[in-house]
């Protein structure tokens, strides 16, 4: 039996859903399913180098079960680090040597998650999401066959009722922030250049990523950011011995949409070689309610707080603090009615039962969390 090649150019291995993503790439290797090269595109960071770091995100402590019985030299047997910034222009130049390889593809996750609504977020949106989105397709439309965009469900904008997968057929677009607005005018963009260049696009939108919930062992992820910044806030407070009333303004039937990081990376893993998967919203179809964002603040001990369905002017210096360092990106999304996800693709490709109960989990992922400090593999 003859196994397919599949040569993959991966942005974002060192983030949270691009090093699962490399681990699922990874395991399909070793495990004999396909061949080829994963080239991943990195920068030195810290006077750490570029594959320096990547050894890091497959030797340490919190790797999944199925990659930690590989030795480093079975996993780097794969693996070919270009120290480069997928926004260089000097990128083209750069895979040039890879414009013989056959059957090669782009998967792009890394990003800015930058959710401030200012001016310095706008740009860095802009510069990083959209123009470096842009400037890989360029570097590689020569030899990719398909280029496979991980956005996210919230490009879709502020919405209700039930959200398809199809938002390339959505007008009307209302925006929380320029994360929203430059991941969705990424995905038109890059829509129209690939149908112009002939390379097939794949359009696939996570969620609010948490840890895992499939693999052993749970819970880990490499950043803590987004729903964790936001009790890594409180968690701060009181380690500083800060316990003041601080409001927090929430939407009476908010609900959180968010999935767990390893089922994320599968899904990547097996939908990146499918023609027939134009776009995917990869999400639970209904979200979690209030409690558990009370549970956040649960689980770190802050109990000086209350909802509250309006904005008002800061009472207190702390309060003040969250209204301008947490509420412009977290709390926005707790500010909106319930919607839902048409997912019954994602579950026909995936198997009807297999999303996470992240609900069953919620308060030991958040426990693990705090029990890092909400501190990731590089800080």
């Amino acid at each position: 039996m003859t196994i397919p090649n599949r040569n993959v150019i991966l942005t974002g291995s060192t983030g949270i859903v691009g090093s699962h993503v490399l681990y699922e790439l990874l395991e399909e290797r070793l495990a004999g399913r396909c061949s080829g090269k994963i080239i991943l595109l990195v920068r030195g960071r810290n006077e750490v180098s570029a594959e320096d770091r990547i050894k890091r995100f497959i030797t340490h402590e919190h790797l999944p079960e199925f990659i930690a019985k590989y030795s480093l030299e079975q996993l780097m047997e794969y693996v070919e680090v270009v120290d480069i910034s997928f926004e260089s222009k000097e990128l083209s130049n750069q895979l040039e040597v890879y414009k013989k390889l056959e059957n090669c593809q782009v998967i792009h996750v890394a990003a800015t998650t930058d959710l401030r609504s200012t001016e310095k977020a706008y740009n860095l949106n802009l510069a990083t999401n959209y123009e470096g989105s842009l400037n890989l397709l360029e570097a590689c439309k020569a030899f990719i066959t398909r280029y496979t965009y991980i956005s996210t469900v919230y490009s879709s904008g502020v919405r209700q009722g039930t959200l398809p997968d199809a938002y390339s057929q959505m007008n009307d677009f209302t925006f929380r922030n320029p994360y929203e607005e430059i991941k969705q005018k990424t995905e038109r963009k890059l829509a129209e250049l690939c149908k112009g260049y002939n390379i097939d696009l794949q359009i696939l939108r996570p969620g609010v990523v948490l840890g895992r919930l499939m693999d052993e062992p749970k819970f880990y992820v490499p950043k803590y950011n987004v729903i964790y910044a936001f009790a890594g806030f409180f968690y701060k407070l009181l380690a500083q011995r800060v316990d003041v009333p601080i409001n927090i303004v929430v939407h009476p039937n908010v609900h959180m949409h968010m999935i767990s990081v390893d089922y994320v990376a599968k899904t990547i893993a097996k939908v990146y070689s499918m023609s027939d998967v134009p776009e995917l919203n990869i999400i639970p179809a209904k979200g979690l309610g209030t409690k558990y964002t009370a549970m956040l603040m649960d689980v770190v001990g802050y109990t000086n707080y209350t909802f509250v369905s309006e904005p008002h002017p800061p009472r207190n210096e702390v309060e003040a603090m969250y209204q301008m360092k947490v509420a412009p990106s977290f709390g926005t999304y707790l500010m909106e009615d319930e919607y839902y996800f048409d997912n019954s693709r994602l579950l026909e490709i995936m198997g009807a039962d297999s999303i996470p109960d992240l609900e069953k989990d919620y308060f030991d992922m958040i426990q693990f969390a705090k029990n890092q400090m909400f501190k990731g593999l590089e800080g």
